[in-house]
């Protein structure tokens, strides 16, 4: 998205403030990416970008919910995002594998600060969703919700194939 490419020249002394409230900043990703995520509450993030030479400081807050389907039942789950970040930001030299969202376009450099928002929001989103702590998921038998109806799945069901274990004796 250029509208969020920020030429570093044009930054102010005194830094530049933005609010984004722009939701396709978020919604472009999730659909380039074909993630399972629905805003739930729309995220906000308030920055501030202070440049010195190629050297960009950027401070901030992003805030909103998303709905993600659960890892166990595969119902929605709310995850609410909040935080407060600082992050710096420099040119790489042509020779690292490293990321910068600090990129050369037309031989001026510029911020990605829209990669730099989205990186922040992935890295809130924690790795097992659950839409409750006790959650007891899909039944591997029949896939029914376990959180909303009770199966008569037998416990013990094993795999045809694995039977013959069954009969292996230890002493």
């Amino acid at each position: 998205m250029d509208k969020y490419l920020i030429k570093l020249k044009d930054v102010p002394p005194q830094g530049l403030a933005l609010e984004i409230s722009d939701q396709t900043i978020w919604i472009e990703p999730i659909k380039e990416f074909k993630l399972p995520y629905k805003i739930r509450q729309d995220i906000k993030s308030i920055i501030k970008i202070q440049v010195q030479g190629n050297v960009c400081m950027i401070k901030g807050t992003i805030e909103g919910s998303l709905n993600i389907p659960c890892d166990r039942c595969l119902e929605d789950a709310t995850v609410c995002i909040s935080e407060t970040f600082k992050v710096i930001e420099q040119p790489l030299k042509k020779d690292t594998l490293d990321i910068s969202f600090i990129v050369e376009k037309d031989g001026e450099l510029f911020l990605d600060l829209a990669g730099i928002l989205w990186e922040r929001l992935v890295l809130n989103i924690p790795s097992k969703i659950l839409c409750s702590e006790d959650c007891k998921g899909l039944c591997p038998y029949c896939g029914a919700n376990k959180n909303i109806v009770q199966c008569n799945c037998k416990k013990e069901m094993v795999d045809p194939r694995l039977e013959v274990l069954r009969k292996i004796k230890i002493s």
